[in-house]
């Protein structure tokens, strides 16, 4: 890879993890504005089932 083509992908790279970072915090804040306190809960997968929530999408686990 030539110089040019590296610096290229570290500003591609570092534009794509802000960019997650600003989704993030808006999910953060819609879910805030649309669950209150609830918004930082954590439910098991047993405790959805329970409760009648289907999984219409896969599950994705993300890093902190």
């Amino acid at each position: 890879m030539g110089a040019a083509h590296l610096e290229f992908v570290f500003e591609l790279r570092a534009a794509v993890d802000a960019s997650r970072a600003q989704h993030r915090e808006l999910l953060d804040l819609l879910l805030g504005g649309l669950l209150g306190d609830r918004a930082n809960q954590v439910f098991s997968l047993d405790e959805l089932e329970a409760a009648g929530i289907e999984r219409a999408v896969p599950i994705r686990y993300l890093p902190d």
